[in-house]
């Protein structure tokens, strides 16, 4: 008996022992399994969010080339109404002969907006000369020649030359580059570097001088004055180009 009990009792040992090792490696793999569930997790929620960063940087890019067609359109308006000259019953309008462009050049995260006004000049002539001709009708027997010499332009090729002149000084007063030739007027005015992270144009340089055109509102703001240096325009993507946020909305559309 004490022979088969030894046996017995052997077995029993040998048994618990394969119990004992079968339950510690069953709480291993749970452990085990456990850990790595919570890395695959960590590793999901830092992919996830490294991917957000990635899309929104990505996302931050605006390289090309924009029309500010807000700014064109409110620089138009500024001189749509008509302009009383020394009295006369004739208005001058000079949205007739004056137009607007403003391009916005985003390169390498670079923004570079310029303005540039051009001058029909003949329709200018236009306008001026049918206002003489509307004065000489209240005084019979005056004629354009008459006023010729009494130093007043009649002339188109006079009018263009003094036309020339004085808008090539007021340019450069306000801080415009004139071309004679093209009939042009040209200032930056804004420049500004594109943060990819917080979807902005961070502006470092503008337009402060005031206007190239007067408009009939004396109390009315240059279309401009919303740049200034230091401030921050938030941007957003739009299915035909970007939109500015700044004391008003100012859209960019791909050129």
């Amino acid at each position: 008996m004490s022979e088969e009990f030894n046996q017995e009792f052997v077995q029993e040992q040998s048994f618990s022992r394969r119990g004992s090792r079968t339950q510690s490696h069953k709480k291993t793999k749970k452990k085990s399994k456990g850990r790595k569930i919570f890395w695959t997790l960590f590793l999901i929620l830092i992919l996830v969010g490294a991917g957000g960063a990635v899309y929104r940087y990505l996302s931050g890019d605006i390289d090309g080339h924009y029309r500010a067609v807000t700014l064109e359109e409110e620089s138009k308006n500024s001189v749509k109404s008509s302009e009383d000259i020394s009295g006369s019953e004739t208005k001058i309008d000079v949205s007739q002969y004056v137009d607007f462009k403003v391009k916005v050049k985003v390169q390498n995260d670079k923004a570079v907006a310029t303005e540039t006004i051009s001058f029909d000049r003949k329709e200018a002539y236009n306008q001026y000369k049918n206002m003489l001709e509307a004065d000489i009708q209240k005084h019979p027997g005056i004629s354009l020649d008459d006023l010729q010499q009494y130093g007043t332009v009649t002339t188109e090729e006079d009018f263009i030359k003094q036309f020339n002149e004085q808008t090539s000084a007021l340019a450069k007063q306000s801080g415009f580059t004139f071309n004679e030739e093209a009939g042009t007027a040209t200032a930056t005015i804004f420049e500004g570097k594109v943060n990819r992270w917080t979807h902005s144009i961070d502006i470092t340089k503008y337009y402060d001088k005031g206007g190239l055109v007067a408009s009939d509102d004396k109390q009315g703001t240059n279309a401009l004055d919303i740049f200034k240096k230091g401030e921050s325009l938030a941007f957003k993507k739009t299915s035909t180009g970007i939109n500015l946020e700044a004391d008003k909305d100012i859209q960019l559309r791909k050129d």
